[in-house]
């Protein structure tokens, strides 16, 4: 039978962790009556985190159902909090409880780390002190325990005979917990200083070794209970959780990430089951039950071990390097403690369907609709002028421009008279030209005689994208109408620099690729490297919640036929292959460059690809280039509208903006912030349509370029 003590603040009125009164109070108090009915017996509460970006830690240890603050309510014998900040341990403890302790409020607001330690105590062995408080430190290790081994008084002394003479003399407290920790620290020494990096199987290895050694001195007793020794250690680097008999839970996504619209490292495994094998984020809690259903929560079997043998692996919960890779094993009889079935089964199932797909399909249905029932236009009625070959590549090399490398794309249609030249996509009804206009001779004549062609082929709608602001009166003399549909984002060679407060996100992110995983740039040939690249290319389409390739807004890495590009990557000294690469294409008339295709590996380091574009825009710079263009932001404002603008639809480009629906079907959001990162300059970049621009017009170039899934495009003659 569980006994659910009244808290103290319905006794009192008043909440001590928010100083609510009355029903706020009330609230809190069911919450902490609610946590003692599914926490159970008396034991400390324990949560480690593990993550590839600096994340706060509030919510887990003060606001959520399972948070620890609430269970302190029931475990009030002192608090500690360990988190990294550049590869050293912070730690924080008290012998009060969390629930009461404003400093535990305080530095739970304040946490901001890749890798955190959190406990509360339920004191079974030693008094109450700040000494017996975990998490426990050592130089850069950390490790906290639920648990307790029977009768401690009785086997303090030979336990304390197994720990290394060099290491016994730091125990400070009298808590069996403390022996635990030098004597995993004791084995940990036989792989070498402890100041120094570990692998995951000698951290395993250790940890094992250690508990095996505690249960020789201390299970063999008769008619004593099987000591509880379950553990979270870390390094800052290695985070390893062990099931020793008290209940561990682990986490690998959430069903929605609240921060996915501005988080630049999202990924699938974020928000869904692994099938990689790597995720983002790792939380191990004593508790992890909640009834908020945000967090999926799974159960290690008891006596799990992180041990990567190869049969009856299972599940996750192994952190190795930078991404997280998950093993479970359930240990056998051998072990000589009997083993309980395992808890639910690891999430190793197809990953449910993501719901950009089915906004796709539904944003998809109009148009289709449309082109089942209006008539279509016919390509084929619309003049080409047959260029000598090599002509386009040398008109698009001249191009002031760093996006008129889009005209070479294979599928995509020519039309060339003697005033320039226009490179466009045919869809059933619609028509989009891309690369911009490369103008020759007289770019009005040039427009106009596009748009009649298009229209004489029955064509309703044609379109331009992407168009600059000074193209934008060009265009209107043609009879066009163009609206500011994103910005693109510039960075002047002369002005970069990763000193100062604008670039500090960029600095840590660059100070951490090449410090900490030795991420190193170089150009690549494609005649030597191009199959590397291209099954990189590939892996990350693949790894892409939506795979489906944005056509006419990104180009493609062209290994065939590079024509005056670039490539650049990344790479790592433990990976014989890049990590992240990009493309780069001439422009401006040879005076800037433009970057197009960015593509990483799912598990590349963090910060692989912040090293790669910082290099690449150094090394241009040295070369003379006066401007990069990190290329274009759709729907993001970041300069100035014109006045002219519809009102209307710049209501629908910022919904589709901020909104959730639209950050569903593309990142729109993260990808500026991303590019915020370089304090780039922005300039606004237009959509042109003819005969009207309406949000028929919004809607047909975003079906063209792939926002609802493949785009319906006609093959070009030749294709």
């Amino acid at each position: 039978m569980r006994i659910r003590p009244t808290p103290r603040c319905v006794r009192s009125g008043v909440c001590v962790l928010c100083s609510r009164t009355g029903r706020g109070a009330r609230a809190v108090a069911r919450r902490a009556s609610r946590a003692e009915s599914w926490y159970g017996d008396a034991m400390c509460r324990m949560f480690g985190f593990r993550s590839v970006i600096q994340s706060h830690v509030h919510r887990s240890l003060v606001q959520a159902d399972n948070a620890l603050a609430v269970q302190s309510q029931n475990h009030r014998d002192g608090w500690g909090v360990a988190y990294y900040v550049d590869g050293a341990p912070h730690l924080t403890k008290s012998a009060t409880g969390a629930l009461d302790s404003t400093l535990f409020r305080r530095v739970s607001g304040l946490v901001s780390s890749e890798t955190v330690v959190a406990h509360i105590r339920q004191a079974t062995q030693g008094n109450l002190s700040v000494l017996n408080s975990h998490p426990f430190q050592y130089g850069r290790w950390v490790m906290a325990h639920n648990g307790d081994i029977p009768d401690f008084e009785e086997v303090r002394a030979e336990l304390e005979a197994a720990i290394a003479p060099r290491l016994r003399r730091f125990i400070l407290g009298d808590t069996d917990s403390e022996r635990v920790f030098f004597l995993f620290l004791t084995e940990l020494c036989q792989f070498g200083p402890l100041a120094g990096n570990f692998t995951v199987e000698e951290v395993m290895t250790a940890l094992e070794t250690a508990v095996a050694r505690i249960r020789a001195i201390c299970d063999g007793r008769p008619d004593e209970k099987p000591s509880l020794l379950s553990l979270i250690v870390t390094n800052g680097a290695v985070l390893l959780a062990l099931h020793g008999g008290k209940e561990l839970y682990y986490s690998t996504y959430k069903t929605r990430c609240a921060d996915r619209d501005s988080c630049p490292s999202l990924k699938p495994e974020c928000e869904h089951a692994t099938q990689s094998g790597f995720v983002n984020h790792l939380i191990v809690s004593s508790n992890g039950r909640s009834r908020t259903g945000v967090r999926s929560w799974w159960g290690l079997g008891r006596r799990s071990r992180a041990y990567p043998r190869p049969r009856r692996t299972q599940g996750l919960d192994r952190y190795d390097g930078n991404w997280v890779q998950l093993q479970q094993e359930i240990a056998s009889a051998e072990s000589g403690v009997a083993t309980s079935p395992t808890l639910p089964p690891s999430p190793r199932l197809p990953p449910p369907r993501h719901p950009g797909a089915v906004l796709r399909w539904l944003g998809n249905v109009p148009g289709r609709l449309g082109d089942a029932a209006l008539p279509s236009a016919d390509p084929a009625r619309v003049p080409e002028l047959p260029l000598a070959p090599g002509a386009l590549e040398a008109i698009v090399r001249r191009s002031p421009r760093g996006n008129g490398y889009l005209s070479l794309e294979p599928g995509l249609r020519t039309f060339a008279t003697d005033d320039g030249a226009l490179t466009w996509a045919a869809a059933p009804r619609h028509a989009l030209a891309v690369g911009g206009v490369h103008v020759i001779g007289d770019g009005q004549r040039l427009l106009t005689a596009f748009r009649e062609a298009l229209a004489v082929a029955r064509f309703s709608k044609v379109m331009l994208f992407p168009v600059a602001t000074g193209e934008r009166r060009l265009l209107r003399s043609a009879g066009f109408r163009s609206l500011a549909v994103g910005a693109e984002a510039f960075v002047d060679t002369a002005d970069f620099t990763l000193a100062g407060r604008k670039h500090a996100d960029l600095r840590q992110m660059v100070n951490r690729g090449v410090k900490r995983y030795g991420v190193r740039v170089e150009e690549v040939s494609v005649a030597h490297r191009g199959a590397s690249l291209d099954h990189l290319y590939h892996h990350w389409l693949d790894a892409r919640p939506l795979a489906d390739p944005m056509a006419l807004l990104i180009g493609t890495p062209c290994f065939e036929r590079p024509l005056g590009r670039r490539y650049f990557a990344a790479r790592v000294p433990d990976r014989p292959n890049p990590v992240a690469f990009v493309t780069v294409t001439p422009g401006w008339q040879g005076a800037g460059w433009g970057v197009d295709v960015m593509a990483r590996e799912p598990d590349a380091p963090a910060g692989a690809m912040d090293v790669l574009l910082t290099e690449v825009i150094t090394r241009l710079a040295d070369e003379g280039a006066d401007v990069v263009s990190l290329g274009a932001c759709p729907m993001a404002e970041r300069t100035p509208l014109p006045r002219q603008d519809s009102r209307f639809l710049r209501w629908v480009f910022r919904w589709l903006y901020r909104g959730w629906i639209g950050n569903r079907l593309f990142p729109f959001h993260s990808l500026a912030h991303y590019k915020d990162k370089f304090a780039p300059r922005w300039e606004a970049v237009h959509l042109a349509s003819w005969p009207r621009l309406n949000v028929w017009s919004l809607y047909a170039g975003c079906r063209m370029w792939g926002l609802f899934g493949s785009p319906p495009l006609l093959p070009p003659p030749d294709a």
